[in-house]
């Protein structure tokens, strides 16, 4: 079994899609459309949609997450789809184009995480 490079953190949260580059062509315009963030992680999230998009390397999707105090820019290809009744549930892999930008959504999935834990321990200590 192969281990994962980064740690996975199951949240949901709601997220806009936009079609940002087609091959090596960057796209200015674009329809925007939502989705729902159900899981994310250093190098990829999975997110849930009523839209049948493609699963190709050649299409870079711009994924605006809504976290909490500080919507973060990603992007990705979509390189795995599933069929959820009338959803569809999309693995999409994360491209960076600089380090900053991926030691940003680092930084911002530890802040969530501990977060997480110390209201997880508030709870269990009251």
């Amino acid at each position: 079994m192969r281990q994962r490079e980064y740690f996975r953190l199951d949240l949901t949260v709601f997220c806009s899609l936009r079609l940002r580059k087609l091959g090596s062509k960057m796209l200015s315009l674009g329809e925007t459309f939502e989705a729902e963030v159900q899981n994310i992680s250093g190098g990829g999230l999975c997110f849930l949609s009523d839209r049948e998009l493609p699963i190709t390397e050649m299409l870079v999707w711009q994924i605006v997450i809504d976290f909490p105090h500080e919507p973060t820019d990603v992007y990705g290809h979509i390189i795995w789809k599933k069929d959820e009744n009338d959803m569809f549930l999309y693995g999409v892999k994360l491209v960076f184009f600089d380090e900053q930008n991926q030691r940003k959504l680092l930084s911002k999935l530890n802040e969530i995480q501990i977060r997480e834990r110390q209201k997880q321990k508030f709870a269990f200590c009251q």
